[in-house]
């Protein structure tokens, strides 16, 4: 999609600019969190990750992790500068993710690994 312009001063002098704007689709994004014995780890948006990063098979740990009544809280280890805050409200199944390249927001599903979900 373009367009184009001309613009003319009050002294008769004139400019002509012409621009162009791409839309770009949304694509959806996944956050897996996994919780068990106290410890987590997460995969992240791909958005997240810079081109230096740590990770195991792309799941990171979850340091600083919090587990209250009410929510899930903690970091999420990418890499020694970049952990994005992590908080998972265990009423509404909302979940957050904040750090310096964006946010991410979403709503959990609980997975139980030894069910079918179809």
């Amino acid at each position: 999609m373009g367009s184009s312009g001309l613009a003319f001063g009050s002294s008769g002098q004139s400019a002509w600019g012409i621009g162009s704007h791409q839309n770009l689709s949304q694509f959806g994004e996944q956050l897996d969190i996994d919780i068990q014995n106290g410890k987590a780890r997460a995969r992240v948006p791909r958005r997240f990750l810079p081109t230096l990063h740590g990770g195991d098979g792309g799941w990171f740990d979850v340091i600083e992790l919090a587990i209250g009544d009410s929510d899930i809280k903690g970091k999420v280890a990418i890499n020694i500068a970049n952990h994005p805050n992590l908080r998972i409200d265990r009423r509404s199944g909302s979940v957050a993710l904040d750090g310096k390249v964006g946010a991410f927001s979403g709503q959990c599903e609980k997975f139980a690994p030894d069910q079918k979900a179809f």
